[in-house]
């Protein structure tokens, strides 16, 4: 049994012999290269919002300058969407010059689809708008970097408030962006930023003696399909040209909240000191949320 056992190692030690002084060559693993192309979306924005009047009387033609840009990669297409909640006839608008290349002026009751930005759904305009477009089928896309000015007139209605909404749709391959991203929804279910411009006031102040005006303002009725139109908040009053004006005024009852198709009333305390004699014009400025 001894002898049959050492054999049989003699055997396995023989056969590792062999293998150790073998060269068995090792495997590689294949090396591939390749390249992509990665694109994201645009980056619409509104570089500033102007009017050449701080207030008006009803009749008075209010020029509305918009610039925009694309700050992301190159678009496809941008839009920018203005909104007059007022709904103003569309007569009373006006283009004046537009650096794309596509106007579309439309009233009420036209039939399109809801912000590019939201839920596919078909509306009803319940106010009229201006859509500029630059790009698909309106000149070519709108680059990044390119800054394009809009320019329009409105003749001002017979409100206490006139209101205009604006805000800008882009896309190209990699997606849709949209500009805001915080602020009021629209009649397309749109957020957007909304700029007022109050009927002018006169008031005679007595100098020493306190004079109150009643400011009204009112938060449209932008129509809302599926979002819940927001509350207008208005937080702070400022005087714009404090410097040309040797009296104060103060809003008292702030913060107003105004619900959508309401009006509720700022209250503005004059004060002219004792002695001051003249008649000035005055700019202020209402801002709150959204």
């Amino acid at each position: 049994m001894r002898r049959r056992f050492f054999a049989v190692v003699s055997i396995i030690l023989i056969f590792v012999a062999i293998v150790a002084g073998t060269q068995i060559p090792s495997t590689r693993s294949f090396t591939g290269i390749g390249g992509g192309t990665v694109t994201t979306p645009p980056s619409p924005r509104i570089v500033s919002v102007d009017f050449d009047k701080k207030s008006v009387v009803p009749g008075q033609v209010v020029t509305i300058t918009i610039k925009a840009i694309n700050d992301g990669e190159n678009a496809t297409a941008q839009q920018i969407w203005v909104g007059f909640p007022n709904n103003p006839p569309v007569s009373d608008i006006q283009l004046v010059s537009w650096d794309g290349y596509g106007i579309t002026i439309l009233g009420p009751g036209v039939g399109m689809q809801e912000s590019a930005c939201g839920p596919v759904y078909d509306l009803t305009t319940s106010y009229s708008f201006i859509i500029a477009q630059h790009g698909l089928g309106y000149g070519g896309g709108w680059p990044k970097g390119l800054v394009e000015t809009l320019v329009i007139t409105v003749r001002f209605p017979d409100v206490d408030t006139f209101a205009f909404d604006v805000n800008m749709e882009g896309w190209n391959a990699a997606g849709i962006s949209c500009y805001p991203t915080t602020g009021m929804y629209d009649q397309r279910d749109a957020l957007v930023t909304p700029y007022l411009i109050f009927k002018r006031f006169q008031v005679s102040a007595i100098p020493g003696t306190p004079t109150e005006v009643n400011l009204s303002i009112t938060n449209h009725n932008r129509h809302t399909i599926r979002q819940t139109q927001q509350n207008l908040t208005a937080q702070t009053f400022e005087l714009m040209n404090a410097a040309a004006f040797p009296g104060t005024i103060t809003a008292e009852n702030l913060p107003l909240v105004i619900s959508p198709g309401s009006t509720e009333v700022m209250r503005l305390r004059i004060e002219v000191p004792s002695g001051i004699y003249g008649t000035y014009d005055i700019s202020y400025k209402v801002t709150g949320l959204p």
